[in-house]
């Protein structure tokens, strides 16, 4: 908004506001499908990124030690409110789709996700500075 930045990738619930407010201007969404908050910016794809595709995603975290009958209970409350429509209406509103995943299925797409971008970092030589 002051100038400085001439692009920047993110989140559209951070983000639309200032697009609705014409402060910036939406080039893509990154996900696979168009949003429904913003159905006139096209994909990343669409506007000849082929392939590309990129997610902001959340979770919730607890220590590793935490006890089985706790985390069973977490994860049981979780699937319940995550299911309910007050919740996914609540978390598309803000342009999320909420999905539910178990420890050991959220473990898996964490690893699968690092494995992603290890991939994209290696290919493109990047290193920290």
């Amino acid at each position: 908004m002051g100038g400085q930045v001439s692009a920047k990738m993110d989140a559209i619930l951070t983000s639309m506001p200032l697009v609705k407010a014409n402060k910036l201007r939406a080039l893509a969404i990154t996900g696979r499908e168009r949003s429904a908050l913003l159905p006139d910016v096209p994909t990343m794809r669409e506007s000849g990124f082929k392939d590309f595709e990129f997610y902001a995603w959340y979770g919730l975290w607890a220590p590793a030690n935490l006890a089985a009958p706790i985390r069973q209970k977490l994860e049981t409350t979780v699937q319940r409110i995550v299911a309910t429509p007050a919740w996914k209406e609540r978390m598309s509103a803000q342009g999320f789709e909420a999905v539910y995943r178990n420890s050991a299925d959220f473990a898996k797409f964490i690893d699968s996700e690092v494995a992603r971008y290890q991939t994209i970092v290696t290919a493109a030589n990047i290193k920290p500075d």
